[in-house]
């Protein structure tokens, strides 16, 4: 085993997730500085999610979103050891992603907020700085939402894509071309934030929201990035609801449709499943009978029984 296969995954999940928020953000960013469509954003995140996924599924699986990791090890398609540095390095790479963002559109950003802040001084109004652009960086909710919708709305939305990435990857379903894979998640995470986007921005991933919301209290935004929904906002629609949704999500699809996959799949079965004729005879009976399997494994136990009594 290579002693540097925790690096090399380390570093994928970590260039994977940045990717994904500097296309995600940076369509964000597009948007709210010059008003693009709010299809832009669903794009964004989703080319986000099939160029990380590119680099990163080739040497650590592409998980890229911490929910997705403990899901996975929830129903023992990941080991746990590797959730202990696959979720840092998706949080580095997300608060990374950020600054690079912010970086980039610094100049933008000072420029539409100064703008706003000429404006709310002529008319005595209140100049909200994280309402105006910190929603570049992390979600925030409608003003009408409650905790309990944020989290039935993030719940939802992570089931969803918890099951299509199993359906997507499972060799025993339609088995969708290795190849195929990313471009197929990345169109679901595009069309999850386009249908389900209004309410709270479909955080759909942890790195994604936290690790930007705490980049932008660092940046000058301040703790007013954790106040919305009376501070539940952030743990709720950013962490909780994620996991919880993603987990449901893996649940659903491995007793499922997983299990059904997997009992009518009988090409790779064992010969005692589909022999039920004891064979005793001698070794010339045997390996007939084994030719006969190989050749045709749908082949009936009842078939077999006369093939072996013609050879005897």
């Amino acid at each position: 085993e290579d002693m540097n296969q925790p690096i090399k995954e380390f570093v994928a999940e970590c260039l994977g997730t940045l990717i994904l928020v500097t296309l995600g953000c940076g369509a964000v960013a597009a948007n709210v500085l010059k008003g693009s469509s709010d299809i832009s954003i669903g794009l964004g995140f989703g080319i986000g999610v099939l160029i990380g996924a590119v680099i990163a599924i080739p040497i650590s699986g592409g998980h890229l979103n911490p929910a997705v990791t403990i899901a996975l090890c929830s129903i023992r398609k990941c080991n746990w050891k590797k959730a202990l540095y696959y979720i840092p390095a998706q949080y580095i790479g997300a608060f990374l992603g950020s600054a690079i963002v912010y970086g980039i559109y610094h100049q933008g950003i000072q420029e539409y907020e100064n703008e706003f802040r000429k404006l709310a001084e002529n008319s005595n109004s209140t100049f909200d700085k994280v309402g105006l652009t910190g929603g570049i960086f992390a979600t925030y909710p409608q003003t009408y939402l409650t905790v309990g919708q944020v989290l039935a709305d993030q719940i939802f939305s992570c089931a969803i894509l918890m099951i299509a990435i199993l359906a997507i990857t499972d060799e025993k379903g339609i088995n969708t071309p290795r190849a195929l894979q990313p471009l197929s998640i990345a169109l679901v995470v595009c069309a999850l934030i386009i249908s389900y986007g209004f309410n709270c921005g479909a955080t759909l991933n942890p790195a994604r929201d936290l690790a930007p919301r705490v980049f932008t209290a660092l940046a000058g935004y301040g703790l007013d990035v954790f106040k919305p929904l009376e501070g539940q906002y952030w743990w709720s629609a950013g962490l909780v609801a994620p996991h919880i949704g993603a987990i449901i999500g893996a649940l659903i699809y491995a007793l499922g449709i997983g299990m059904h996959n997997n009992n009518s799949d009988d090409s790779n079965a064992s010969l005692s499943t589909l022999v039920t004729v004891p064979i005793t005879k001698n070794d010339v009976i045997f390996q007939r009978a084994r030719q006969v399997i190989t050749e045709n494994m749908k082949v009936s136990p009842m078939d077999i029984e006369r093939e072996m009594h013609r050879n005897y």
